[in-house]
């Protein structure tokens, strides 16, 4: 086995590139030389392009776990709750009822929502990859529809919670997911009854997952929520989550030609 030299960087300075690839895309932690003289042969680095063996000469029992893939699963069961009195008090977007439409700007959108400390997460995948990545959990929201019949009727008689997923630095549209009401009141938003205690058969079990390229690096998910909620129940109406757990799953792809 080759002995593994002293990283030497080209700069005082610390360059992630440099530190990964190596001065002029050899001799990294992740780019081997001509031979594996780096400590990317401790991580799969070891193939037809700089091993003299050839490919499939080296068993599988002798290739370090994590060489090509990696998983990360975090669950409890502890519980988390999530308040609507946590929002910043603009519950209902002026001229608007959707938490992800046109009446209030990306900026503000994400200022008025509470990650979700069960089911975030930030992992470091050392290579290219191609990531599964997702979540799934038990939510048990408060939300009322306000079946008033008699005063003014209120176009915007739904509560609902919504929860979002951002992966890396984007938005996941396609992850989307709308908590609908658990409970109803013939009264108005505005009046003074509290809404009754919400249905259990209206709790969701939530689970989404999807796939993306990833370039190395810290892999970041998050999830969040939003609520739409009115008087006169905005600071009791809660998002509870008794279990739940979120996961990645990367696949080391192959170099370049």
């Amino acid at each position: 086995m080759p002995v593994i030299p002293a990283l030497v960087l080209a700069q005082a300075d610390v360059d992630i590139e440099e530190v990964y690839d190596g001065p002029g895309n050899v001799g990294g932690l992740y780019r081997p030389d001509a031979v594996p003289d780096n400590p990317e042969m401790l991580n799969g680095g070891l193939d037809s392009l700089n091993y003299g063996g050839g490919t499939n000469s080296i068993p599988a029992w002798a290739l370090q776990m994590g060489s090509f893939a990696r998983g990360w699963y975090f669950g409890t069961d502890r519980f988390e709750f999530d308040y609507s009195r946590q929002f910043d008090g603009d519950h209902v977007p002026a001229g608007g009822d959707s938490p992800y439409g046109s009446a209030t700007s990306p900026a503000e959108q994400q200022s008025q929502r509470i990650v979700s400390a069960m089911l975030s997460t930030r992992v470091f995948v050392p290579w290219d990859a191609l990531v599964c990545y997702g979540y799934q959990a038990f939510l048990q929201q408060d939300a009322t529809h306000w079946e008033h019949t008699t005063g003014a009727a209120n176009p915007h008689s739904f509560e609902f919670w919504n929860v979002r997923v951002r992966a890396v630095n984007g938005v996941e549209q396609q992850l989307l997911q709308d908590l609908p009401h658990t409970r109803t009141s013939e009264d108005i938003p505005a009046g003074p009854v509290l809404p009754p205690e919400s249905s259990e058969w209206r709790w969701k079990w939530g689970q989404k997952f999807k796939l993306m390229e990833f370039a190395k690096g810290f892999f970041q998910l998050e999830v969040s929520i939003w609520a739409r909620i009115f008087a006169p129940d905005i600071a009791t109406a809660k998002l509870k989550i008794p279990c739940g757990g979120v996961y990645v799953m990367a696949l080391r792809k192959p170099p370049d030609p």
